[in-house]
C-alpha cells in the first residue's frame, strides 16, 4: 500500500460540493462563495461533507483527489476521527450550507429514543447564521403550555403558528436544535448547518401553502416526535468568523 507522507497528512482536505435543488432556495451560494452553480433552478442546499449511501463527498484536490469520503476514510480514518473509530462506520457529521429564500416547512427529526421504532435516524443539528436579509427569524420549539391535543388541532385548522416560538436572528448567532424539537427557518437566512449524519425529516406543517421535499409525517409520527419538543433559549456565539467571498 502506498502511504501518505507526513507533509501530505497535514494538507487541508477539500471536497466538491453537492448541490441540492429546493423550491425554497435561491442562487446566493454562487454569489457569496464565487461558485458556479449548476443549471438555473433554485439551489437550497450545498452538501459540503457527506458520507451516506445515497450521497458521497469527493475530494477535490491533493493526494486524495478523486476519492470519495468513504474511500478516503479507509486511508485517513485514524487521523481524522481517531484510532478507535471503526473504518466501516459512516463519518459522524453532515455539513451543509442553506440558502433560504422562502420560509421552510415546519419539521421535526425523531429523537434517538424513538427513531428506531419510526425506522428513522435521530438528527441534532447546529445552525450558524452567516448572513441574513430583511426581518429574518427562526422558529424553534413549542410555546409553554401547548398540549398534544392543541398541537394536533392547530395543524388541522392551520393555526399552528400560534403554537411555536419565533425568534429574531442576526449574523453570528448559533443555535443548537435537538432532535425532537419542531423547527423552521424563515426567509432571508444563509446558514451553515452541522448535523448528525442523518437524512430523516418529517414535514409537520406547510403554513397553509406548498411544502418541500421532506417526508410528510403521519399524525402519529408528528405527535410522537413533537412530544419531545421544548422551548429552548436562543444560544448566541461570541465567535463571529468572516464569511469569505
Amino acid at each position: 500500500m502506498e502511504l501518505l507522507t507526513v507533509e501530505q497528512m497535514h494538507l487541508p482536505v477539500r471536497f466538491q460540493p453537492l448541490y441540492q435543488s429546493r423550491v425554497w432556495g435561491g442562487r446566493a451560494l454562487g454569489e457569496v462563495f464565487a461558485r458556479s452553480l449548476p443549471g438555473a433552478e433554485p439551489i437550497g442546499e450545498s452538501w459540503e461533507i457527506v458520507d451516506r449511501p445515497e450521497a458521497q463527498s469527493v475530494v477535490r484536490d491533493g493526494p486524495l483527489a478523486g476519492m470519495t469520503l468513504r474511500d478516503a476514510l479507509h486511508v485517513r480514518c485514524a487521523d481524522w476521527i481517531g484510532p478507535d473509530w471503526p473504518v466501516t462506520r459512516a463519518f459522524p457529521i453532515l455539513v451543509k450550507w442553506l440558502d433560504c429564500r422562502e420560509r421552510l416547512s415546519l419539521q421535526v427529526h425523531p429523537p434517538a429514543e424513538i427513531a428506531p421504532a419510526l425506522h428513522g435516524e435521530p438528527k441534532t443539528e447546529n445552525w450558524y447564521l452567516a448572513g441574513i436579509e430583511g426581518d429574518a427569524h427562526l422558529i424553534l420549539g413549542l410555546r409553554p403550555g401547548v398540549t398534544r391535543d392543541q398541537f394536533a388541532a392547530a395543524i388541522k385548522d392551520q393555526s399552528l403558528e400560534q403554537c411555536v416560538n419565533r425568534f429574531p436572528v442576526k449574523p453570528g448567532d448559533s443555535v443548537l436544535v435537538h432532535s425532537g424539537t419542531v423547527h423552521a427557518i424563515d426567509e432571508g437566512c444563509l446558514i451553515l448547518e452541522i448535523q448528525q449524519n442523518s437524512d430523516t425529516t418529517y414535514r409537520v406543517y406547510d403554513w397553509g401553502g406548498w411544502g418541500w421535499t421532506a417526508n410528510p409525517a403521519s399524525s402519529t409520527s408528528r405527535s410522537r416526535c413533537a412530544r419531545s419538543s421544548s422551548t429552548r433559549p436562543l444560544r448566541r456565539s461570541c465567535a463571529r468568523p468572516t464569511c469569505r467571498r
